[in-house]
């Protein structure tokens, strides 16, 4: 049995969403013109996230999709709307697309910076992959999307089946069957022959 079920789920959540956003993120960077991708990321990265940026460029053989950390989306995109990413997220306003950002890289925070001996609250989890398949719709990761809607529903179905534990209740009630519905003999399998 997992220990922290809430974390294990947005950990192989947040996974799915990093290596979708990042395709994405470097697939819509090759529209803007005149600058190459990798120095768009660092205009709109902070000094330190540029830092890291280049650190991770370095320690994954020059790879910009690998080099990219889900603390980065939100900036990249917020500074690239106007260029590239308003037309990509369908009228949604910049402000949405900004909050859900931030609310899954706070998620990735909480993954990575875990309280002691307890999991992550169960609402705040399902609301974080709420928001994590909204994003991933709204980018078009289809296979990403299937995967944390996987996540979700065995959450949903784990929560269902702890909740029938916990209240004593049987997780699957027999019909209790009464005289008149068993027929008084058995019925010959072929009616015809007898």
């Amino acid at each position: 049995m997992v220990k922290r079920p809430n974390q294990a789920v947005l950990i192989e959540a947040l996974d799915e969403f990093r290596d979708a956003m990042r395709l994405f993120i470097v697939r819509i960077m090759r529209r803007i013109w005149g600058k190459t991708i990798k120095n768009a990321i660092y205009e709109s990265l902070s000094s330190q996230q540029a830092s890291d940026f280049k650190t991770n460029l370095h320690n994954n053989d020059g790879s910009i999709e690998s080099a990219l950390d889900i603390r980065d989306f939100p900036d990249i995109i917020i500074e690239n709307w106007q260029h590239v990413f308003r037309l990509r997220f369908r009228g949604d306003k910049r402000a949405h697309v900004k909050s859900l950002l931030y609310i899954i890289k706070h998620a990735r925070d909480q993954v990575s910076h875990p309280p002691l001996d307890t999991d992550l609250d169960t609402e705040y989890t399902r609301v974080v992959l709420y928001h994590i398949i909204e994003v991933l719709d709204k980018i078009d990761a289809i296979e990403a999307k299937a995967s944390v809607e996987r996540l979700r529903d065995i959450m949903r179905r784990d929560q269902a089946l702890a909740f029938l534990k916990n209240t004593g209740r049987p997780l699957k009630q027999k019909p209790e069957q009464s005289q008149t519905d068993v027929p008084p003999h058995p019925l010959p399998e072929d009616p015809l022959h007898f």
